[in-house]
C-alpha cells in the first residue's frame, strides 16, 4: 500500500541529468499544480490526499528513522508516480498504493532551510541561465572524479502492505542500501 524512502549522504552531488529531471518541461509547474506527480495518470483508486500534495509539505519528525525529515522531488518520487500511470492496466502497483521520497535531517532548522521543493521550483525557473553560466552541469556532465569518490550514501526504503484476512495490519518490510566512498554512488 505504501513505500516510503529515506536518503541520507554526505558530498552528495547531482549530474546534469538529474537536475534536468528536476527541472521537467516547459509546463512542469502547471502539471504540478494540478495533478502532482500524476500527471501521467495512475491517481490511487481512493483519489488524492492531503499528504499527496507536495506543495504543502512541511518537516515532519518521522517515526521509522526518529529524525527530521522533508520531502525529496527527485528522481524516485516523480519516477514513481508517473510510472504509475503507465503501469495501471498492465502491472499496477495497487489500487491505493503511495510512494513518498524523504530526505533524512538532524533537527528541524536543518529540514527547514531544505525543501528541495522550493530549491527545485527555483532551479526550473532559473535553469537556462545558471547552465549557461556553468552554475549547474549539464545533461549527461556530473561532478568531478574526486566530488563522486567522497560521496557515502544510505537509502532506506520501509514497504507497508495492505491488511488481510489474516493480519489486521499489513506486513512492514525494510532494505537498507548504502554506498560510498566512490562505487555504487558514483551514479550521482
Amino acid at each position: 500500500k505504501r513505500i516510503d524512502g529515506y536518503e541520507i549522504g554526505q558530498n552528495a552531488r547531482m549530474s546534469g541529468s538529474v537536475i534536468l529531471c528536476a527541472r521537467g518541461p516547459d509546463d512542469y509547474e502547471k502539471r504540478l499544480k494540478q495533478q502532482g506527480y500524476f500527471f501521467l495518470g495512475g491517481v490511487p483508486d481512493d483519489g488524492l490526499r492531503p499528504e499527496d500534495d507536495e506543495s504543502t509539505a512541511r518537516p515532519v519528525q518521522d517515526k521509522h528513522a526518529g529524525m527530521w525529515a522533508n520531502i525529496t522531488e527527485i528522481p524516485e518520487t516523480t519516477l514513481v508516480r508517473c510510472s504509475a500511470g503507465l503501469f495501471k492496466d498492465s502491472q499496477p502497483y495497487g489500487p491505493n498504493f503511495r510512494y513518498m521520497g524523504w530526505l533524512l535531517y538532524p533537527d528541524k532548522a536543518a529540514a527547514d532551510m531544505n525543501s528541495l521543493r522550493t530549491q527545485n521550483m527555483f532551479l526550473r525557473r532559473g535553469y537556462d541561465k545558471h547552465l549557461a553560466l556553468n552554475k549547474v552541469p549539464s545533461r549527461g556532465h556530473g561532478p568531478c572524479e574526486r566530488f563522486r569518490k567522497e560521496v557515502l550514501y544510505t537509502r532506506i526504503f520501509v514497504a507497508e502492505a495492505e491488511a488481510s484476512e489474516t493480519s489486521k495490519e499489513g506486513q512492514t518490510a525494510y532494505c537498507i542500501f548504502s554506498a560510498g566512498p566512490g562505487g555504487l554512488s558514483d551514479f550521482h
